[in-house]
């Protein structure tokens, strides 16, 4: 099988509820095989709400070696996580130019946007 067919499977998987899925998404995101297979870990991640993949898209999201295109998959999975109806203006912080927003920043506020829950 091709990596296509198996970030099928695992998205599948991470949909079904299955924890198999979402750690198969974050080892593909953490790999950096290709653009596509990272977007599709990133989006498969954030559908999926993986609270537990934060530490990797935040990583996504910070790291000036990644291609923009799987920074914005990646910003858009952090803020599918954490959007609860109200929370998405601190999300917005991620998309702002020249941000340079430090993992430990985002891992707070993920947890504070939690414990709100």
């Amino acid at each position: 099988h091709d990596a296509r067919h198996r970030a099928a499977f695992a998205t599948a998987l991470g949909l079904l509820g299955d924890e198999r899925g979402v750690t198969a998404m974050r080892g593909v995101l953490r790999r950096q095989d290709s653009i596509y297979d990272a977007c599709a870990a990133a989006m498969s991640l954030g559908a999926q709400r993986a609270l537990d993949a934060l530490p990797e898209l935040v990583e996504a999201v910070g790291s000036a070696d990644r291609p923009e295109l799987v920074r914005a998959c990646a910003v858009s999975a952090v803020g599918r996580i954490l959007d609860d109806g109200g929370d998405v203006p601190p999300i917005a912080r991620l998309l702002a130019p020249h941000n340079h927003l430090l993992p430990l920043d985002a891992l707070v506020l993920a947890r504070e946007i939690q414990e709100r829950r």
